[in-house]
C-alpha cells in the first residue's frame, strides 16, 4: 500500500512596530514610500514626531472683514486690511479706517522704514498710499502695480517686465534722473509675476525666469538672470522661512539660498499638478516658527485656494491642512491667516477651529508587500491617546489602490485616554499579498504606533 508523505508546512511568524507621523508623500507609486508616510492625509502635523499627531486648531481673531483684498502690518505689531474699498488696521478691540474710496482690487501692503521714519504702504493696481501712523499720502509717481518691495531705502515696484525704482530715501519721488528710474527685464520669460528682496538684493520674477538685482542705484545696477526656466506663478507666493526663500512655480515649490533654485516638493507634486492654473495668481504664503505655509486652488475645479500645504523646513515632512486661506502675515510669533468669507485666523492657537473639532484622516500605501507568497496578518495593534470627545475609525482594504475601505473598528473616548493600546479586528486580512490601513478621526488624536504581527510560510 501506498501512504504518500505529507509535507511539513512550516511558518515563521514576524512582528514589524511602525510610526505614522512622517507625513504625506504622493511621489512616485505607492510601494515607492516609507511605511510611517502617508499616501493621502489630512490635517496632521509634525509637532509629536515621530507619532502621527492631528494638528493645533485655529481661533477666530479680530472682527470678520467683508472683502478681503490685502492683509499685512505695520511694525510687527498692528494689522492691516484692505477690506473691499477700504484701508484699515486693527487697534485690539476694532477696526480704524485710514483710507475709504480705494478701488475694490487684490492689494500689498509693507513697511518702509528708515531710522525712526516708518511709512506703510498699500497698493492695489490703481491706488498708492502711503501711512505714517497720523497721515496718509497719494504716491501720485508710483507706478500703478500691485507687485512691490523695499530695499535700503527704495521701493522698487513690478510693472509687466519693467523694474521701477523710487528715489532714495525718498518713495514720493520716481521721476528724478540718475535717482529714481527703471530698468528692463532684456531676457523675461514670460510676463511679470513677483518680486521681493533676499540676501542683500532684489529679486524679479516671469512666469519661467528669475532675476537678481545687485546694487543699491542706478551708478551701479547690474540685472543677472539665474539659469534655467524657472519662475514664479503668483507675487504672494514668495516668502522667506529660516533663511531660505521660497516660491510657487508652474510644478511646485522651489527653494533659494543662492545660485540655483532647487525643487523642493516632489512628496507633494500631485496636488501642485492637479491646481487649477486659472487661479494661479491666488496661490499665498505665510511662515511660523519652521513652518512654511501654501495655500493653493487644488484641483481643476477649485476656484480660489481651498488646501494648505505646509512644510515643516527643518524635519522636511509635507502635512496638508483644510482652508480657503486668502492672505497670510505674521506678527511676532502669530500666522494670520483671513479667508475668502474675510473671517480671520491665529492659524496656530488650540485644539479646534473655533469650537468645530478637526476632521482629520491617515491612509497607509499597501503594507508588507511580498509578491512570492501570501501572508496572514495576525495581530495588529495600535497605540494611541484619545482625549474626551475626540473619535477614531480604523478601516482595512486588500486591494492595491481601489475605494473599497472596511470599517473595521471605532473608538470613542469616555476619558482622557493616554497610551491605549487595542487589537484591531483583522478579519480581512487572510491570505493577502498586501493590505492598506486608514485612519479616521474627529477632534485631538496621537497615534503612536502600529504594530504589525503576522505569519509567512517558509
Amino acid at each position: 500500500m501506498y501512504y504518500p508523505i505529507l509535507r511539513t508546512i512550516k511558518y515563521k511568524s514576524e512582528s514589524i512596530i511602525t510610526t505614522l507621523g512622517d507625513g504625506v508623500n504622493t511621489y512616485g507609486t505607492p510601494l515607492s514610500i516609507k511605511p510611517s508616510e502617508a499616501r493621502k492625509a489630512l490635517n496632521l502635523s509634525s509637532r509629536k514626531l515621530p507619532a502621527l499627531c492631528v494638528r493645533q486648531g485655529r481661533t477666530g481673531f479680530a472682527s470678520s472683514i467683508t472683502t478681503p483684498n490685502a492683509m499685512g502690518e505695520r511694525n510687527n505689531e498692528r494689522l492691516h486690511v484692505q477690506d473691499g474699498t477700504v484701508w484699515k488696521y486693527w487697534n485690539g478691540s476694532l477696526w480704524i479706517d485710514i483710507q475709504t474710496g480705494l478701488t475694490s482690487a487684490k492689494g500689498k501692503i509693507l513697511d518702509f522704514v528708515r531710522g525712526t521714519d516708518r511709512k506703510t504702504i498699500l497698493m492695489n493696481g490703481t491706488d498708492k498710499y502711503s501711512w505714517d501712523g497720523t497721515t496718509i499720502t497719494s504716491l501720485t509717481q508710483a507706478p500703478s502695480t500691485n507687485k512691490f518691495t523695499v530695499h535700503k531705502g527704495r521701493v522698487y515696484a513690478l510693472v509687466g517686465t519693467t523694474i521701477k525704482f523710487s528715489a532714495l530715501n525718498n518713495i514720493d519721488d520716481w521721476t528724478t534722473v540718475n535717482d529714481a528710474g527703471e530698468i528692463n527685464i532684456t531676457n523675461a520669460k514670460g510676463s511679470g509675476t513677483a518680486i521681493t528682496t533676499y540676501g542683500g538684493y532684489v529679486i524679479a520674477f516671469t512666469e519661467y525666469s528669475m532675476h537678481l538685482l545687485y546694487g543699491t542705484g542706478p551708478t551701479n545696477y547690474e540685472l543677472v538672470e539665474v539659469p534655467g526656466n524657472i519662475g514664479c506663478i503668483s507675487d504672494k507666493s514668495v516668502i522667506i522661512c529660516n533663511n531660505t526663500l521660497y516660491f510657487v512655480s508652474f510644478d511646485g515649490i522651489y527653494a533659494f539660498k543662492g545660485g540655483e533654485p532647487v525643487k523642493i516638493s516632489h512628496k507633494v507634486d500631485e496636488y501642485f499638478k492637479n491646481m487649477n492654473l486659472a487661479y494661479k495668481t491666488s496661490i499665498v504664503a505665510g511662515t511660523v516658527d519652521n513652518d512654511l505655509y501654501i495655500a493653493i486652488p487644488s484641483t481643476a475645479s477649485s476656484t480660489g485656494n481651498d488646501l494648505i500645504i505646509r512644510y515643516d523646513v527643518l524635519e522636511d515632512k509635507w502635512y496638508p491642512e483644510n482652508g480657503y486661506i486668502v492672505d497670510f502675515v505674521t506678527i511676532g510669533n502669530k500666522l494670520y491667516g483671513v479667508d475668502k468669507d474675510g473671517k480671520i485666523w491665529d492659524m496656530v492657537s488650540g485644539t479646534n477651529d473655533d469650537g468645530t473639532a478637526i476632521s482629520w484622516y491617515w491612509e497607509s500605501a499597501p503594507r508588507f508587500v511580498k509578491p512570492s507568497a501570501k501572508q496572514t496578518l495576525s495581530c495588529l495593534w495600535v497605540t494611541y491617546d484619545l482625549p474626551t470627545g475626540s473619535t477614531l475609525d480604523i478601516y482595512i482594504s486588500n486591494s492595491f489602490d481601489n475605494e473599497d475601505w472596511e470599517l473595521v473598528d471605532s473608538l470613542t473616548a469616555d476619558a482622557n485616554e493616554q497610551n491605549k493600546k487595542v487589537l484591531i479586528p483583522i478579519y480581512k486580512t487572510n491570505d493577502i499579498v498586501w493590505y492598506r490601513i486608514k485612519f479616521v478621526g474627529t477632534g485631538q488624536c496621537t497615534i503612536h504606533s502600529l504594530e504589525e504581527k503576522y505569519r509567512i510560510r517558509e
